[in-house]
């Protein structure tokens, strides 16, 4: 199970970081597909999680995570049956899972930053085109006039 998770965690983690690159490169369409495949990937890994703890459940451990099992795991009396080298495995298996949730955060965190200035970037964009000014401008008929209302400046000239 653990395998799976570890599995699952670098494939989110290697389509975070695509999804930078295309964010960057603004491949708008290319960054659906992406955001499909790490919903699908979610999943899974929740479905993984759930399977793992219904495995400590049934081993008496229900409501406990990885870092308590592998500590509780290396002191509990009873326990001798489990091999050190299976203790390590599975420790540094959580290692790699904590690692790539910390490295996905890291990247979406980064992903948010450029979408955020992408917006504001358009935002700039639409301000300068649109930007509404009061002053005497060229109108459509040929004529100088000053209007009340306000006129697009890249629409109507502003003289």
């Amino acid at each position: 199970c653990l395998d799976k998770e570890v599995e699952v965690y670098n494939d989110m983690l290697e389509i975070v970081n695509k999804k930078q690159e295309l964010l960057i490169k603004n491949k708008w369409f290319e960054i659906e597909k992406l955001t499909k495949e790490l919903v699908l990937l979610t999943e899974k890994a929740k479905d993984l999680n759930l399977h793992r703890l219904k495995i400590l459940k049934n081993m008496g451990f229900e409501g406990k995570n990885l870092s308590w099992f592998e500590e509780y795991i290396g002191k509990a009396k009873g326990f001798e049956s489990i091999s050190k080298r299976l203790i390590e495995q599975i420790t540094a298996k959580s290692k790699k899972i904590k690692k790539s949730v910390f490295e996905i955060t890291e990247a979406n965190k980064s992903n948010i930053f450029l979408i955020k200035q992408g917006r504001k970037g358009i935002k700039a964009y639409f301000d300068l085109i649109f930007k509404q000014l009061n002053n005497t401008t060229y109108c459509g008929l040929g004529t100088i006039k000053n209007k009340e209302y306000k006129k697009n400046i890249l629409i109507d000239k502003v003289l």
